[in-house]
């Protein structure tokens, strides 16, 4: 079964532009295989799975549910040393 994903899910994902109109560019110079899906904004084009590099794909696979970053969240610790005048 094949899988498909807005160009707004694959805007930014590796080796896709950062745009969705950037997106559509490279679809439409690469002969994807699109399809035409209806939601609350309106008609959009999707992209089939069949026609998306291996990394894309890896990449969405944690987050294609979302169509967001799926990058583990880093920890940051940050530690301040605050000296007092007249304390050593």
């Amino acid at each position: 079964m094949d899988r498909w994903f807005s160009f707004s899910s694959l805007a930014g994902a590796p080796l896709m532009p950062k745009t969705r109109a950037g997106v559509r560019k490279k679809a439409q110079r690469e002969g994807w295989t699109l399809r035409e899906a209806t939601g609350l904004g309106g008609p959009r084009l999707e992209a089939s799975e069949v026609d998306l590099p291996a990394e894309t794909i890896a990449y969405l696979d944690g987050d294609s549910r979302k169509g967001s970053c799926n990058e583990p969240a880093m920890r940051v610790v940050i530690e301040i040393s605050i000296r007092v005048e007249g304390e050593s």
